[in-house]
């Protein structure tokens, strides 16, 4: 959890630039690639290496830009009961998806076709890296920065939690209507869970859980279309 010290230095002195530069890069970059990626239609392995390498930059901005140490993101020392609380939020998810997977059918909203037969297409490796950095990474850049250097700068925990779950729902314009139902609640629990936890690694494993196994499921989804 973050700590009342943490959140002191960031509001002061002169890590207060570093964190307002911190959450723009967060905010607003990977939005900007996505814009981009949509027209250049980069590979699989250059988005993959890109949000790494942004997740990396955040990291080492916290230690090095803002001198703060990881628990002012949600990233304590491992325990196992997070592992237990992050499966958990995983189960749950996972519960949700096939009941509004449903709601989507009968509603005929749109799921991109293309982009789900790319990934009924990988083997499974590569699903589980995939899901690992979309875990990892989107857990850094769309919840636990965002939210904890809002929480100082605002001390709205509205903006703090809405803001970047907007940026995030938006990420995933891409996949068609249909998948964002799915996102919007998902990304919602999620944001929900930090906000409440204030802990990355459960969000980060509840995330990875759920995309693997959905990644999984897509070629049983594709046949029922």
């Amino acid at each position: 959890m973050s700590t009342v010290k943490n959140h002191q230095l960031v509001s002061g002195g002169k890590t207060l630039p570093a964190s307002i530069a911190g959450l723009l890069f967060c905010l607003m970059l990977p939005a900007i690639f996505l814009f981009f990626a949509k027209q250049l239609s980069p590979g699989m392995l250059t988005v993959e290496l890109y949000f790494w390498g942004t997740a990396l930059v955040v990291l080492l901005f916290v230690k090095k830009g803002e001198q703060l140490g990881f628990s002012s993101i949600g990233l304590p020392p491992f325990k196992y009961t997070y592992l237990v609380w992050g499966v958990g939020l995983g189960t749950v998810l996972l519960i949700l998806f096939p009941i509004l997977n449903l709601g989507v059918v009968k509603l005929g909203l749109e799921v991109s076709s293309d982009k789900a037969a790319v990934l009924a297409e990988m083997p499974v490796y590569m699903l589980f890296f995939l899901a690992l950095r979309a875990g990892v990474t989107e857990e850094i850049l769309y919840r636990a920065y965002p939210i904890e250097r809002l929480l100082t700068l605002t001390g709205s925990r509205w903006i703090a939690a809405l803001l970047p779950l907007t940026v995030f729902i938006l990420a995933h314009m891409g996949w068609g209507l249909g998948h964002l139902v799915f996102v919007t609640i998902a990304g919602a629990l999620l944001t929900a869970m930090y906000m409440w936890k204030r802990n990355l690694w459960i969000n980060m494993i509840g995330h990875f859980l759920v995309d693997f196994i959905t990644f999984m499921l897509i070629p049983l989804l594709l046949q029922q279309q």
